[in-house]
């Protein structure tokens, strides 16, 4: 804006044909004099309005605006979809793609000296952690297999010093991976590196034994009210304020996605590989499978239903060789009310919503009363006026 002000202050100056419609040189003087000012006075108000910062009252949660941008993105104009800030923004993602840094990197280099290493990423101090967050702190799992740098950049949006985090680090990765991951969390002293390491297959049970691994190494601390499961591939759009409200005002609900219907495609019969290999019981204790995803957010009383009582172990062995167990383990344990599930579904009301992303076929739920949910959101083809004022808390 400025630069174009002053570009268009100059050509004023220089423009020599208004002279052939001028009958004296004072007129052509008072003429350039009117304009040039008229448009330093558009210029300042233009200014004045850019920079005014915009805020919805009582909605700490939306976004704001404040120009000029500080980097090469104009965020408000790409919320807008000005096609010249699209523009912009995908010539410049051309001309300077992301490079990752080779795996390795922080064991041999950068977590060489913590201290270095927490200040250049600028990762939050005790100090600067309101009380708020303090009485209520978090557990994280994140489940990786690639990119430490990528996880690194999640690890620093979420931290807290007073909450806890468990990073599991699939088997079959390169093992530079998990020195790096190990490099990190001996840097951060409440970052800890999964107890027990195992191969993860998509579609399998191992997929969710991570997390449970995660579950019960967090169980040690006895501190935290709840639960958020991760990837590596995933970014917070809140922060640990946001967060902290939006599960205080669950009041100790699990915000656990499920469908009921008729599942016996995955669970009448024993799979090995995806491969049928024979019919299996009934599910024990009377529980009804019910689909939902294995992103959850959970409170701490669930996590402990979850890995200490005897009737969800008991599930837990039952759906081992069920297909996608990463789908039903968890909606299930929520959906059963008479297994008084703390946080769970007591199945007397609708309060709980069904949505679809076009396109994904991936199943959402959240909390009707709240309206915010940890939803799984795929950036391709996502733009970003669809994020902009959604309940959403993890993108992935």
């Amino acid at each position: 804006m400025i630069f174009s002000c002053k570009v268009f202050c100059l050509s004023l100056f220089r423009r020599r044909r208004l002279r052939k419609y001028c009958a004296f040189p004072y007129i052509l003087y008072r003429q350039r004099t009117s304009s040039i000012l008229t448009v330093l006075c558009i210029c300042s108000v233009s200014l004045y309005l850019l920079n005014i910062r915009h805020s919805p009252p009582g909605n700490e949660n939306a976004l704001t605006y404040d120009a000029p941008p500080l980097g090469p993105f104009d965020c408000a104009a790409l919320i807008r979809q000005d096609e010249f800030a699209s523009s912009n923004a995908e010539t410049y993602s051309t001309l300077h793609p992301h490079v990752s840094l080779p795996n390795g990197e922080y064991a041999k280099n950068l977590c060489q000296n913590c201290d270095e290493f927490r200040k250049r990423g600028r990762y939050i101090s005790m100090n600067n952690v309101t009380k708020e967050e303090k009485d209520f702190p978090l557990a994280y799992s994140i489940v990786l297999y690639k990119e430490p740098d990528q996880v690194e950049n999640l690890l620093r949006a979420i931290y807290r010093p007073h909450n806890y985090y468990c990073i599991h680090v699939d088997k079959s990765s390169d093992p530079l991976i998990l020195s790096d991951m190990e490099a990190i969390a001996k840097c951060l002293p409440n970052v800890y590196i999964a107890s027990r390491i195992i191969d993860v297959q998509w579609g399998q049970f191992s997929e969710t034994e991570a997390e449970l691994i995660c579950m019960k190494d967090l169980l040690k601390y006895k501190k935290w009210k709840y639960f958020i499961n991760l990837t590596g591939q995933e970014y917070p759009l809140k922060t640990n304020l946001q967060i902290v409200r939006i599960a205080k005002a669950f009041k100790g609900a699990n915000d656990i996605a499920g469908v009921r219907g008729n599942y016996d495609f995955r669970t009448k019969f024993r799979y090995v590989n995806f491969r049928r290999m024979g019919l299996k019981p009934p599910s024990p204790h009377n529980i009804t499978v019910s689909k939902g995803s294995i992103h959850i957010t959970a409170s701490r009383g669930y996590v402990e239903f979850l890995i200490m009582d005897r009737r969800s172990q008991d599930f837990i062995n039952w759906v081992r060789d069920t297909r996608n167990p990463d789908e039903t383990l968890f909606s299930t344990m929520n959906h059963n009310p008479h297994l008084r599930v703390p946080g769970s579904f007591n199945g007397q009301s609708t309060s709980c919503v069904n949505a679809l992303i076009p396109d994904r076929n991936k199943s959402l739920m959240y909390m009707k009363s709240s309206q915010i949910s940890h939803e799984l959101l795929f950036l391709t083809g996502l733009i970003l006026t669809a994020i902009e004022g959604r309940p959403i808390i993890i993108l992935n």
